[in-house]
Order: structure tokens, then C-alpha cells, then sequence
């Protein structure tokens, strides 16, 4: 699978941006969606609540969204309030948001 990972504003660590890659790889092959690809987007709290009014109508910042695209190939995104992966645990994050898919 191949897993891109943005971030909405800055730069990432490159250590934290390893770090997801490898969690995302093993729970996409846990899960069995292998052979696909999938958008992981860190952004800030601001941000995400600004998808969660629009998309869900609910004026909060959420931990995550994952929202699945349909398109030939590609999963879906995750979009991960990079606030919480200081309180949470990544693959918690990920596992929830990919079940989502």
C-alpha cells in the first residue's frame, strides 16, 4: 500500500513522519487493505473543526476523520488532529480512522 503523508501547515519530524508510515503499513495489512493507497493528512485543531462543521455540521475538533473516496485505487483520507497524537495513541488514531474507511 502505498500511504502519503501531508501536513496541513510546517514541517513534520522526520522521525514522527516514519513512525506513521509504519503503523499505517501494519494496520493496513491487519485490516486487508493492502494494494490500495491512502492520504494521511496531520493538521491542526483549527482545521479540523473547520471539516467537522462543514461535514458533519458539529463545532468541535475531533481526534480524527477519515473520509472514503471511492476513487479507483485510493482509499480514502485520514485527516488527524496532530494535537492528539500528543494525548493518544497513534495506533489507536489509526486503527479507529481505518475501519472508518
Amino acid at each position: 500500500m502505498r500511504i502519503n503523508l501531508y501536513q496541513e501547515k510546517g514541517k513534520r519530524k522526520r522521525l514522527v513522519a516514519e513512525r506513521i508510515q509504519k503503523v499505517a503499513k501494519e494496520l493496513v495489512r491487519e485490516i486487508g487493505l493492502e494494494g490500495k493507497e491512502l492520504n494521511i493528512i496531520l493538521c491542526s485543531p483549527t482545521y479540523i473543526r473547520g471539516l467537522a462543521r462543514n461535514y458533519l455540521k458539529r463545532d468541535y475538533a475531533p481526534v480524527c476523520l477519515s473520509f472514503p473516496l471511492g476513487e479507483e485505487g485510493l482509499v480514502g483520507e485520514i485527516y488527524i488532529n496532530q494535537d492528539a497524537l500528543k494525548d493518544l495513541s497513534l495506533p489507536h488514531i489509526l486503527r479507529h480512522a481505518l475501519k472508518n474507511l
